[in-house]
């Protein structure tokens, strides 16, 4: 775990922030090593249901049973993280390029599985008329 430095001219809020992406870019949360990384297990959930673009996985650590929970799964977050991209070379510049890239594929593949069919086999369906399902006894209103 970390120290607050009291004196520090940072807020807490600062604090914190600062050491958690420290925890986060190291992969040293402070959870049972018997569990996969975070990260690991963040882009094994986005590949089993098959995300696109970014998304934010937030979890929920219990000290006690030593269960990592996920407690969503943000297609939209506010915010990139980018600092956390940088951390293994990749650039907020080239993580848009990639972003954008992704984006144009998935909308090609979603093109290619899409399938239009021109028929007439209603044309000269009757609807309605003699033998139509519920007109048993029914009779017919003139105008």
């Amino acid at each position: 775990m970390f120290e607050l430095d009291l004196k520090s001219r940072k807020s807490i809020y600062e604090q914190v922030i600062d050491n958690l992406k420290e925890m986060i870019m190291t992969d040293e949360l402070p959870f049972d090593s018997k569990l996969p990384s975070v990260r690991e297990l963040s882009k094994q959930i986005f590949r089993l249901l098959d995300c696109k673009g970014v998304v934010r996985t937030d979890y929920m650590y219990d000290r006690v049973s030593g269960e990592l929970y996920i407690t969503e799964i943000n297609t939209i977050p506010g915010s990139m993280a980018f600092y956390l991209w940088e951390k293994d070379g990749l650039p907020y510049s080239d993580l848009i390029d990639r972003l954008v890239e992704y984006a144009e594929k998935a909308h090609a593949d979603k093109n290619i599985n899409n399938y239009a069919y021109t028929s007439d086999i209603l044309k000269s369906a009757v609807i309605g008329g003699k033998g139509a399902k519920g007109s048993k006894g029914s009779k017919a209103v003139k105008a």
